[in-house]
Protein backbone atom coordinates (compact mmCIF):
# COMPACT_ATOMS: atom_id res chain seq x y z
CA UNK A 1 0.00 0.00 0.00
CA UNK A 2 1.41 3.46 -0.80
CA UNK A 3 1.85 5.74 1.78
CA UNK A 4 0.69 9.27 1.47
CA UNK A 5 2.93 11.83 2.51
CA UNK A 6 2.47 15.73 3.62
CA UNK A 7 3.35 17.67 1.00
CA UNK A 8 6.77 19.98 1.46
CA UNK A 9 5.35 23.13 2.72
CA UNK A 10 3.16 21.28 5.37
CA UNK A 11 6.11 19.62 6.63
CA UNK A 12 8.51 23.08 6.68
CA UNK A 13 5.29 24.59 8.46
CA UNK A 14 5.18 21.96 11.03
CA UNK A 15 8.17 23.16 12.36
CA UNK A 16 7.07 25.80 14.51
CA UNK A 17 9.99 28.06 14.77
CA UNK A 18 10.65 28.11 11.34
CA UNK A 19 6.71 28.86 10.83
CA UNK A 20 7.17 31.83 13.41
CA UNK A 21 10.16 33.22 11.65
CA UNK A 22 8.22 33.47 8.36
CA UNK A 23 5.65 35.32 10.06
CA UNK A 24 8.36 37.67 11.95
CA UNK A 25 9.38 38.49 8.44
CA UNK A 26 6.45 39.42 7.59
CA UNK A 27 5.21 41.11 10.69
CA UNK A 28 8.40 42.65 12.01
CA UNK A 29 9.93 43.79 8.58
CA UNK A 30 12.07 46.82 10.09
CA UNK A 31 14.30 44.60 12.09
CA UNK A 32 15.16 43.43 9.15
CA UNK A 33 15.41 46.57 7.38
CA UNK A 34 12.53 46.79 5.60
CA UNK A 35 9.56 49.11 5.03
CA UNK A 36 7.34 48.53 8.01
CA UNK A 37 4.74 45.68 8.65
CA UNK A 38 3.48 44.03 5.04
CA UNK A 39 -0.71 43.25 6.16
CA UNK A 40 -1.43 41.68 2.53
CA UNK A 41 1.58 39.14 3.23
CA UNK A 42 0.21 37.98 6.92
CA UNK A 43 -3.47 38.06 5.58
CA UNK A 44 -2.27 35.92 2.57
CA UNK A 45 -0.06 33.59 4.92
CA UNK A 46 -3.25 33.13 7.37
CA UNK A 47 -4.56 31.17 4.55
CA UNK A 48 -1.85 29.01 4.05
CA UNK A 49 -2.75 26.33 6.71
CA UNK A 50 -3.52 25.32 10.03
CA UNK A 51 0.01 26.41 11.67
CA UNK A 52 0.16 29.64 10.21
CA UNK A 53 -3.05 31.24 10.41
CA UNK A 54 -3.39 32.15 14.07
CA UNK A 55 0.41 33.48 14.09
CA UNK A 56 -0.24 35.35 11.41
CA UNK A 57 -3.71 36.70 12.30
CA UNK A 58 -2.53 37.79 15.84
CA UNK A 59 -0.47 40.93 14.80
CA UNK A 60 -3.12 41.84 12.28
CA UNK A 61 -5.99 41.64 15.05
CA UNK A 62 -4.25 43.21 17.54
CA UNK A 63 -3.41 46.49 15.46
CA UNK A 64 -6.71 46.55 14.18
CA UNK A 65 -7.14 50.28 14.04
CA UNK A 66 -10.61 50.68 12.37
CA UNK A 67 -13.22 48.54 11.76
CA UNK A 68 -13.98 49.62 8.67
CA UNK A 69 -11.56 47.49 6.84
CA UNK A 70 -12.96 44.73 8.45
CA UNK A 71 -16.44 45.87 7.54
CA UNK A 72 -15.71 45.96 3.70
CA UNK A 73 -14.44 42.70 3.48
CA UNK A 74 -17.46 41.42 5.04
CA UNK A 75 -19.31 43.08 3.10
CA UNK A 76 -17.63 41.86 -0.32
CA UNK A 77 -17.92 38.48 0.99
CA UNK A 78 -21.28 38.41 1.79
CA UNK A 79 -22.10 39.93 -1.98
CA UNK A 80 -19.90 37.49 -3.49
CA UNK A 81 -21.32 34.51 -1.72
CA UNK A 82 -23.79 32.38 -4.00
CA UNK A 83 -27.62 33.43 -3.54
CA UNK A 84 -29.88 30.84 -2.01
CA UNK A 85 -33.08 30.35 -3.88
CA UNK A 86 -36.27 30.49 -1.36
CA UNK A 87 -38.05 27.03 -1.64
CA UNK A 88 -40.75 28.78 0.38
CA UNK A 89 -41.42 31.47 -2.63
CA UNK A 90 -44.45 30.33 -4.98
CA UNK A 91 -43.18 30.72 -8.05
CA UNK A 92 -45.48 32.88 -10.51
CA UNK A 93 -47.89 30.68 -12.92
Amino acid sequence: MAQVTASVSTRVFAIVELAERIVKYAYDRESYGLPVSDSATLASLAQVNKTLSPMALAPLWRFLGDAEPLVCILRRWINQAPKKKDSSAVSPQ
